[in-house]
């Protein structure tokens, strides 16, 4: 563990000396600085190590941590109040690193440690300071962490700390409230080092407000509530009118009532709504919900080509509601794939380029997720890696997606993005669907996947596992079958094993895709011969391509045996838009069969409102509740 000191500067002068420590680091975070920051940097001085200054949040409206009532001034006003403070005593200016705030401790320390590397300061020659209040045992067990609490988390981290403590009563009493509440036209006690600039602050963002004039009508001093009331009328759009008039309803305006009216619509500050920017490969049905839900600001994005046929991409907006923004990019990356793939990448580039500060792409479909490993006998390409190092490349965030192919799969998307990468199960979904069928039986029903058999850790199975377990949490392995397949090309399979009782079931396989639908057709065969009363096919991604002179849907749906068709069901969903297409073409092939209804065969379901509960959720804190989506719209060719 690394050193812990207890003093004044002149009193372990030497210690430090003799620990190697160069840096002292000062949490200055929400400004302004009063007497206990300065202290700590006075110190640092006095000791002739290097000031490093961590200063406040960079956060701004829509983001979980907007609180311009606690950070009133931005974080580069912060960094001009540092470098004036240190400019007006003479003293050579400090390092100043940017951070902004965490819900996680750990987090945050791992920033701190990581932005000091980035600096090039070496963590183990660094002591970060701080002063403690007298009162800080009292708030151990209140709402208050005291900086005291940090010192074993700091040392285990590898820095130093050193900690003194205030030796005047009244310092307990100074604290940011009291000066955010201060009037800024008296004369300041020396003690609290206001920088001059501070004011001029404070006198702009009341010129600059348009209800300027109703803060001196109402008599409120110039405060730093000024720079708090500038700030949630820049970023948030919030009129500070509406503000005085609220707190007029209390009874009368003050400081103190406008602070209690601020602090109630902050969240409506953070409820600034993220940029939704809807790609050319999407269904209707998933454009339609995500563009009136309401959640989002919807952009239009007019993705082309030029003569040449290279590829381009406008969106209708201007930079400045890009620039700091929150942004989804929604683009499925069906056929053709190059061109959707590089339209999408196009998409995200622009838009981290222009400034935004968080994408996000959402991809009900995500092309490449069955090139995801090395073959054993030829060099083969493992295009999925490609795929999540170019979205990551490009600038986006993090990555949204429905039932990727396989775990190997999600693992390059995990490299790239880590805790940023989703992979959106459809268990309940799907399960949901199957419940709302007024025949539904779940003792009669058996559910396995295509492929996977005596592979425990294989996705398909797990898949399958969880759809069961959805349909009923008595579910056991008992009530599945098994099924072990090869392949002999690159789209068509062959069974090679199968185990499970589905004799007079309704059995329900479960799987990522359908291509050329060999796979299903196999696994249909197999089960009506040893006596599946019924098959249904469950499948995310309807990519049906077409096979010689058929569809892929005429494939599925008409292979016989014994003159009885082996799939009876085909539920698949929108995340490849042309799969409402192909069901209406297939519904018109049949048109002429009057013995044949393809509403009972075909079923098309949306996962727009799957997707939009994944995306407000990923814009809330956890602790706001996320509302609840209405049930999945179906369409029946």
């Amino acid at each position: 563990m690394s050193e812990v000191f207890k003093g004044r500067s002149e009193d372990i002068q030497e210690q430090l000396k003799k620990s190697g420590i160069v840096y002292g680091v000062s949490l200055g975070r929400r400004a302004p600085m009063h007497r206990m920051h300065v202290d700590c940097l006075i110190e640092i001085m006095e000791a002739g190590l290097q000031p490093v200054i961590v200063i406040g949040s960079a956060n701004t409206a829509g983001t979980v941590h907007f609180d311009p009532l606690r950070n009133p001034m931005t974080a580069e006003q912060q960094r001009e109040q540092v470098q004036e403070l240190f400019a007006a005593r003479g003293w050579p200016q400090p390092i100043v690193l940017q951070m902004d705030d965490q819900n996680d401790d750990d987090v945050w320390m791992q920033n701190l440690l990581q932005a000091l590397k980035q600096a090039g300061i070496d963590p183990a020659k660094s002591v970060m300071h701080f002063r403690s209040k007298a009162a800080d045992a009292e708030q151990q067990g209140g709402k208050i962490k005291p900086l005291s609490a940090y010192v074993q988390s700091f040392a285990a981290a590898g820095l130093s700390v050193w900690q003194s403590y205030n030796r005047r009563s009244e310092d307990d009493l100074v604290c940011a409230t009291s000066l955010r509440g201060m009037d800024l036209n008296t004369r300041l006690p020396a003690d609290f080092m206001l920088p001059v600039h501070v004011r001029s602050l404070a006198k702009q963002a009341r010129r600059d407000n348009p209800d300027g004039a109703k803060l001196a009508a109402a008599g409120l001093p110039l405060t730093m509530l000024d720079l708090t009331l500038s700030r949630l009328w820049s970023e948030a759009g919030m009129r500070t009118a509406t503000l005085l008039n609220a707190a007029a309803q209390k009874g009368s305006v003050t400081l103190a009532s406008l602070t209690e009216v601020i602090k109630e619509n902050m969240f409506k500050a953070r409820q600034k709504k993220p940029l939704l920017v809807l790609g050319d490969s999407l269904s209707s049905q998933i454009r339609d919900t995500l563009k009136e839900c309401g959640d989002f600001d919807v952009v239009s994005a007019k993705m082309g080509f030029y003569q040449s046929g290279e590829p381009y991409v406008d969106l209708q907006t201007t930079a400045d509601q890009v620039k700091d923004a929150e942004v989804f990019v929604v683009q499925s990356t069906a056929a053709p794939v190059a061109e959707h793939v590089q339209h999408l990448l196009e998409t995200v580039h622009m838009l981290k380029f222009h400034g935004a500060a968080k994408v996000t792409v959402v991809m009900p479909f995500a092309a490449f997720g069955r090139q995801d490993r090395a073959a054993d006998d030829h060099v083969n390409s493992v295009a999925v890696d490609l795929f999540a190092r170019q979205l990551k490349a490009a600038g986006a965030d993090g990555v949204m997606t429905l039932s990727l192919h396989s775990d190997a799969a999600r693992g390059f998307f995990r490299k790239a993005f880590g805790d940023d990468f989703q992979n959106l199960s459809l268990a309940e979904f799907f399960a949901n669907h199957f419940k709302s069928q007024p025949s539904f039986d779940a003792q009669s029903i058996c559910v396995g996947a295509p492929d996977g058999a005596g592979k425990p850790n294989d996705e398909g199975q797990a898949r399958a596992r969880r759809f069961a377990r959805a349909i009923s949490p008595d579910f056991n392995e008992a009530a599945m079958f098994f099924i072990g397949k090869q392949h002999i090309a690159a789209s068509e399979t062959k069974v090679i094993s199968f185990a499970g009782d589905v004799a007079g079931k309704d059995c329900i396989v479960i799987d990522d895709m359908a291509d050329g639908g060999s796979t299903l057709i196999n696994a249909a065969r197999i089960l009506k011969e040893r006596g599946a009363k019924t098959v249904s096919c469950c499948i995310t991604h309807g990519i049906l391509t077409p096979q010689q002179s058929q569809t892929a849907l005429q494939k599925i749906l008409l292979a016989k045996k014994d003159g009885h068709v082996l799939v009876d069901q085909l539920i698949m969903t929108d995340s490849v838009p042309e799969a409402y297409m192909k069901a209406l073409h297939f519904s018109e092939h049949m048109s002429h069969n009057e013995n044949y209804k393809v509403a009972d065969h075909v079923t098309v379901l949306s996962v727009a409102d799957v997707l939009l509960q994944a995306m407000v959720k990923e814009q809330r804190p956890p602790s706001i509740p996320c509302p609840q989506a209405p049930s999945a719209p179906a369409m029946t060719a």
